[in-house]
Order: C-alpha cells, then structure tokens, then sequence
C-alpha cells in the first residue's frame, strides 16, 4: 500500500493549527476544521504541480507553497516566506523570505533571510542575511549581503558580505 504524502500533510497541518487554534482559545466547529483542511491540503494543479499553503510532494512536477514547512519536487520548490525545514528539487529550490533550514537542488536560492545549508549541484545563492553553509558543485556560491560562515565552490563571489570560511576547489576535487 502507498502512501498519499500529500494527504498525510494536509492532515497534519490542519491539525496542528486546529490545536493551535484550540489552545489560544478559539472554539471551531467541523465547517471550520473543513475549510483548514481545504486549505492545507497541497492540490495538484497541471502536469504534477503541487500549489499548497504549507509545502508537498512531487514526484515528476513543482511545488508551489506560500509557506513552505517540507517541499520535495522533481522540479521546482518555490516558497514565498516562514520557515523551511526541508526543501529538496530536482532543478531549482527557492526561498523568498525567511529562514532555511535545508535545501538541495540543482540550483539553490534564497533572497532575503538566514539559510543553514544551501547544497547545489550547480549555483547556491543568497541575495541578503546570514548564510551557514553554502556547497556548490559545479559552478557558484554567491551571497550578495551578510554573512557567509562556510562557502565551498569552483567559484566563489561575495559581493558585500563578510566571508569567514571560503575554499575554492580546483577543477580535480
């Protein structure tokens, strides 16, 4: 028997922020827990795409989150801001806004926040905050603004942010 990730998501979502909505005080009735869990829940699109509030799973498509709790996509994961445990892409994986805890991808990328651990086949990048570890295979780490604690790519750019551990590799590592 498989499991329906997305389902099993959706479930857990709706019940943390029923329990949250419980514990400050809010009664809610069953229409209520419904229209949590509609909203939860990560919907396909088209083509395999997922758009959800809180993250999803997609073999073959994208994930498109306004707050990206766990995204896994063959594809694209893009999230707009919160907090990222755990974003993994076969090609491109985005944060917009916020804190990042983990991403992989092919490319990764964060505009605005503080990111633990970018790890890239190709580009791992940050336009501005703080930025632990960045791990470039192929090609760039880059971080435009703050601090960059550990880089390690075939090239490394920071534009004006203070670098504490860098290594660049050669082309034989």
């Amino acid at each position: 028997m498989r499991i329906n990730k997305n389902l099993v998501l959706g479930l857990v979502m709706t019940g943390l922020v029923c329990g949250v909505s419980i514990w400050l005080g809010y009664s809610l009735d069953w229409r209520q827990v419904v229209i949590i869990f509609l909203v939860s829940y990560p919907w396909t699109i088209s083509n395999g795409d997922i758009c959800s509030m809180w993250g999803g799973f997609s073999e073959t498509g994208s994930v498109y989150s306004l707050v990206g709790i766990v995204q896994v996509a063959g594809e694209t994961a893009f999230h707009f801001f919160g907090i990222s445990l755990c974003q993994i892409a076969g090609q491109n994986a985005w944060q917009m806004f916020g804190i990042s805890f983990y991403q992989a991808a092919k490319n990764t990328y964060q505009v605005i926040g503080i990111s633990f651990c970018q790890i890239a086949e190709q580009d791992a990048e940050q336009g501005a905050g703080i930025s632990c570890c960045q791990i470039a295979g192929d090609n760039l780490a880059w971080q435009g603004i703050g601090i960059s604690v550990y880089q390690r790519a075939s090239h490394l750019s920071n534009t004006v942010s203070i670098p504490i551990l860098r290594r660049e590799m050669s082309s034989t590592e």
